[in-house]
């Protein structure tokens, strides 16, 4: 089995480009995700540092140190954490953006594994499960 790689969101301009003005405020990038088989995948987890109503960031200035995970533009682009459709990677040639579509809570105890390893909180892995689950229509009640 390949070895899981935690990679988290940049949340930092280009430096010498249009740099914050690219940035559409969609969050997306700020979801926690995974490498596996050469390939980024998004959870439905996001950094907890992300205000998701405003869809900014609440410790900007210091997010380097607040999220040591957190990375750059540049470095971002290189690991393939921005979604196809983000203008900083757009038209960008051979880039290939992370996996949206992935049901994470159709893994099973995968997805558990995976969320410890991104350090996500057992309350968390519930709420965001039973949020899924309301999403698709599942409801919201039952076991787990």
């Amino acid at each position: 089995m390949d070895a899981q790689e935690r990679v988290t969101a940049p949340e930092s301009a280009a430096p010498g480009r249009a740099g914050e003005e690219l940035c559409r405020r969609c969050g997306r990038c700020c979801c926690r995700k995974f490498v596996l088989k050469d390939l980024v995948y998004h959870t439905p987890f996001f950094c907890p540092h992300l205000d998701r109503a405003t869809r900014l960031c609440t410790v900007y200035g210091r997010r380097f140190q607040a999220n040591p995970q957190c990375l750059s533009v540049e470095r971002g682009i290189e690991r393939g954490v921005f979604p196809a459709d983000c203008p900083y990677v757009a038209g960008r040639p051979g880039y290939r953006p992370p996996v949206e579509t992935l049901d994470f809570f159709g893994l099973g105890d995968l997805a558990r594994q995976i969320a410890l390893e991104l350090e996500v909180s057992d309350e968390e892995f519930e709420r965001v499960r039973r949020e899924s689950l309301v999403a698709k229509g599942g409801g919201g009640a039952g076991g787990g």
